[in-house]
């Protein structure tokens, strides 16, 4: 598994379509380059450090056990609006991560383990994680994925199938909707009103196929008037028949499963449009 991402919130500083710009144009790995895969070195993320995490995110969750589910609803709330006005503030991501270990454990009796929150924190800094079958790699996934969407940041799993795109979407949804987020899949046979639906869930499970082609044909909508700064002033302009009718909402945040298959084997076959 690996996490990507550019932290970018839609607004009117980004616009509402942010993606990492490419310095030149015409190739589909450019403008696909939106998600970039950051990789740091192993030695920046020991296990010393990832240790003093998990203590610390266990810490945070002490006081989160036995309190009341709507003292808890109300926690949630006022997480995700600081989360929103910040920028990358570890304390309050950590306070994330905490808080949806609880909420995982009281809806479906799933408590990520220590090596769960590893996995999760690495993904969530842009990192790979090696994860053997078994270890919940599904659970994992939502530590970053809800951590992000908490902070107004839409959020992509991408999977290697539908099949896992729609199980795994609906298996979580539970802890989702209890974070008050909004979770949604895009897998072969939607429509566009379906798949513009699930792209405006604040976490939507897909495949690598599935988004590449919808981010292709929102390339296209856009045509020659889809740049960042054009999308910015969009935000500006009040006429809605004026904006593009565009399936994704960016490319702002991503975890992918199964990344040896979604970035290696998958990748061979080129995606034509």
């Amino acid at each position: 598994m690996t996490g990507t991402l550019t932290r970018s919130r839609p607004g009117l500083v980004l616009g509402e379509y942010p993606e990492k710009e490419s310095e030149s144009h015409g190739l589909v790995e450019e403008s696909l380059s939106g998600y970039w895969l950051r990789v740091d070195s192993a030695r920046n993320y020991s296990t010393l450090k990832l240790n003093k995490v998990v203590e610390r995110i266990e810490a945070a969750g002490e006081s989160l056990f036995k309190m009341p589910d709507d003292v808890l609803d109300m926690s949630i709330a006022g997480l995700r609006l600081r989360l929103a006005r910040s920028d990358a503030d570890t304390n309050l991501e950590i306070q994330a991560f905490a808080m949806i270990r609880e909420v995982a454990g009281r809806v479906m009796g799933m408590r990520p383990y220590p090596s769960q929150l590893k996995g999760g924190w690495v993904l969530y800094n842009g990192l790979l994680a090696e994860m053997q079958t078994g270890e919940g790699k599904t659970l994992t996934a939502t530590l970053p994925a809800a951590t992000a969407a908490l902070s107004g940041i839409p959020v992509h799993v991408i999977t290697s199938n539908d099949y896992l795109a729609k199980r795994d979407s609906e298996l979580m949804q539970p802890v989702y909707e209890r974070l008050g987020l909004s979770v949604g899949f895009v897998i072969e046979g939607m429509d566009t009103d379906e798949r513009r639906a699930a792209y405006r869930c604040d976490v939507t499970y897909t495949t690598n196929k599935q988004i590449a082609f919808d981010y292709l044909r929102d390339r296209v909508a856009r045509g020659n008037t889809g740049s960042v700064m054009h999308l910015k002033c969009q935000r500006l302009y009040s006429k809605e028949q004026a904006k593009p009718k565009l399936l994704l909402r960016g490319l702002c945040f991503a975890v992918v499963d199964e990344a040896d298959s979604v970035l290696v084997d998958e990748a061979r076959t080129p995606l034509i449009l």
